[in-house]
């Protein structure tokens, strides 16, 4: 079973003082835990004021583990439209980056944010999923109301990171049943939530992701705790994440 982490930070924090993510952090975690590959997005607090220098990094580390990191773009829209896609152009097609994170507590707002509708607009241009924040920071984490923007972008995978969290994740559940490219990490979830999850949608559209290195372990003893099969199992925990983000031609 090829385990992939479907989202984990790296770098450094501004909001959470003394919090800084290292390359080590990520690689020991993936060992001590039996995984083998990890999606990884520059921390959005520090991305928004030095974006271009921590998507450098991300992807010097990237090229230090090929085949086991690949980078998620998480680039703040304050830049404009114009320096948004050439910096995502370059992440994706330079740096091998293979998708966009959007956050609406670090990039200017939710759904409703002009600015926003780049990310939404370069996830198609260079077809790519698209990862947005959900749960904490209510009302612009709401799932509910990027609705809009996944029916009007049906060519773009989007997943909801958090799954909306605990406090959302029954809307985050709705949301991803009413529009078929809608997916959700399970980051931070609990093995109750996550059963209700499974109820409202079914196991096929949850993918694993950590979020942190701590969270990693168990994350993963999660999903040995509510009743999937192997297969099933395989399917959260890896294949849907090498699906989603192309990775089978590239591992």
């Amino acid at each position: 079973m090829i385990i992939v982490d479907g989202r984990a930070q790296l770098g450094p924090s501004i909001n959470m003082k003394d919090t800084r993510i290292r390359g080590k952090d990520i690689i020991d975690n993936m060992d001590e835990n039996g995984v083998q590959i990890s999606l990884l997005q520059p921390m959005p607090s520090a991305s928004a004021i030095e974006p271009k220098k921590l998507h450098d990094e991300t992807a010097d580390l990237c090229s230090k583990y090929q085949k086991r990191l690949f980078g998620l773009a998480c680039i703040p829209p304050q830049i404009g439209r114009d320096n948004y896609f050439e910096l995502a152009d370059y992440c994706i097609n330079k740096l091998g980056f293979i998708g966009l994170k959007y956050h609406c507590l670090f990039h200017g707002g939710g759904a409703r944010n002009p600015q926003a509708q780049y990310c939404w607009d370069a996830g198609k241009e260079f077809s790519v999923p698209v990862t947005i924040h959900t749960g904490l920071g209510i009302p612009l984490a709401l799932p509910s109301l990027y609705l809009p923007i996944f029916q009007n972008y049906p060519e773009v995978n989007f997943i909801l990171a958090h799954a909306g969290a605990w406090i959302t994740v029954e809307e985050a559940s709705l949301v991803s049943k009413m529009c078929p490219n809608v997916y959700i990490d399970t980051s931070w979830q609990y093995p109750q939530t996550l059963l209700g999850v499974i109820k409202e949608i079914g196991w096929e559209k949850m993918m694993m992701a950590s979020d942190f290195p701590s969270n990693l372990p168990m994350q993963l003893m999660l999903y040995n705790s509510i009743g999937l099969s192997v297969d099933q199992k395989e399917h959260c925990l890896g294949k849907l994440a090498i699906k989603l983000f192309h990775l089978k031609h590239r591992i």
